[in-house]
């Protein structure tokens, strides 16, 4: 028997719809501003430009000024240990993963104080 395959519409490339504006997480503004704080902190940029950023962002006011980023304040390390905990709860739930694997990942997980299964 032969395979029977589907005739597709091809005319037209698949293109995935725009966000909407309610779904965008942050405006131009948000993003110049924190391409400027960014400029202004990294070390790898020249005095020059730091001075030039720094300058931007007065001049654009306190509201830009004031502007904070989405995960500005949270810990890195609070960040770290959420990925590990993910990554031994994922041990647990792979069918691939050894009972002795599974068994030092609820143990790491006890350590952390997580919930196990």
């Amino acid at each position: 028997m032969r395979p029977t395959y589907v005739k597709q519409d091809i005319s037209q490339p698949f293109h995935p719809p725009p966000p909407s504006a309610d779904s965008t997480p942050a405006t131009a503004t948000e993003h110049v501003a924190a391409g400027l704080k960014g400029t202004i902190n990294n070390p790898n940029v020249s005095d020059d430009a730091k001075q030039r950023a720094s300058q931007r962002l007065e001049e654009a006011g306190p509201d830009m000024q004031n502007l904070q980023s989405s995960n500005q304040g949270s810990d890195p390390s609070e960040a770290h240990d959420n990925h590990v905990i993910g990554g031994y709860k994922a041990t647990l739930k792979n069918p691939r993963v050894s009972d002795d694997a599974k068994d030092n990942a609820r143990e790491k997980l006890n350590t952390f104080g997580a919930s196990v299964e």
